[in-house]
């Protein structure tokens, strides 16, 4: 029956903090998160599926992304109910947080951005934003933080400096081709890029 303050979920354990200021984790198997309706939670996800239902087999009916402030109504085996769009929406517990985030760097906004548009159809020519190639997709994504790239993939080689792979960082762009460049991604980190295809 002990009280105390919910700040996150993560891999089944909740940070917690306790009366006297203490911050610890305990399962998150033997507590009961109770929510008012209105409490501000705070996305920890780049891109978090909003769901119908408590669980990954309900239907998704739209994101949230990082930072995003919502309104938790109550909890549910691990997810959060959230006020969306006029209707209730749930949200994994590991992907909201209770404590103030930090401002996003330009870095996490622009991935933030790319990820937003992961799915949208392959049209040779078109830069968005319902459809890209590989150009279009990261001149648009670019363009929605302020910045203008060149819009093809072998114009945007010279919109940089080159860096070596070993020096890439989350949000440079990535070329390829043999002879000429011929393909553009973002990279993401960890060896991995997005981009159109």
């Amino acid at each position: 029956g002990g009280k105390f303050k919910a700040l996150e979920q993560n891999n089944g354990w909740t940070k917690v903090e306790l009366a006297d200021g203490n911050i610890g984790y305990i399962s998150s198997d033997y507590i009961k998160i109770e929510t008012t309706s209105g409490q501000k939670g705070f996305v920890t996800g780049s891109v978090v599926n909003v769901r119908e239902g408590a669980g990954v087999d309900y239907k998704v009916i739209g994101s949230v992304t990082y930072g995003q402030s919502v309104d938790v109504t109550g909890s549910e085996n691990g997810w959060f109910s959230i006020a969306y769009n006029g209707v209730t929406g749930y949200v994994c517990g590991e992907y909201i947080n209770f404590e103030q985030l930090a401002e996003p760097t330009p870095a996490e906004k622009l991935l933030t951005e790319a990820r937003t548009h992961l799915g949208k159809p392959y049209v040779y020519g078109a830069s968005g934003p319902y459809s890209f190639d590989c150009s279009g997709f990261t001149s648009y994504v670019y363009r929605q933080l302020g910045y203008k790239l060149n819009r093809t993939a072998a114009g945007q080689y010279s919109n940089g400096v080159y860096v070596s792979k070993d020096q890439l960082k989350p949000g440079d762009l990535v070329m390829f081709g043999r002879g000429y460049i011929n393909h553009v991604g973002i990279y993401i980190g960890d060896n991995q890029f997005i981009h159109a295809e």
